[in-house]
């Protein structure tokens, strides 16, 4: 009787085994799987990430653009101002010395 319950605990122990095996197994799979799919959610959160660094990085140039547009524009229009009153001096003052010239 003895002998027939030491040749159960054998298999049981090598079931055990085996049972063992399969979970740690079915952990390393799991596990494996879990460290891909953070690695994936990682990668697609730098890939955002540098995706919202680029559209801020092209929003700022744009806007540094606009700003140097926007001076030249003002620099154009101090400049197209600066001729017109010059102009218009040049023009008074022709006026007057025809008025002169005539009188």
């Amino acid at each position: 009787m003895f002998l027939a319950c030491s040749g159960c605990g054998d298999n049981m122990v090598s079931g055990e085994r085996t049972s063992y095996s399969v979970k740690e197994s079915s952990a390393h799979e799991i596990l494996a799987t879990a460290f891909k799919a953070i690695h994936q959610t990682t990668m697609m959160m730098v890939q955002t990430r540098n995706a919202i660094i680029e559209l801020l990085h092209n929003l700022i140039e744009e806007c540094n653009e606009d700003e140097e547009d926007q001076e030249d524009s003002v620099d154009e229009e101090e400049e197209f101002n600066r001729q017109m009153e010059q102009a218009i001096q040049e023009s008074c003052q022709d006026v007057q010395s025809s008025s002169r010239a005539v009188h």
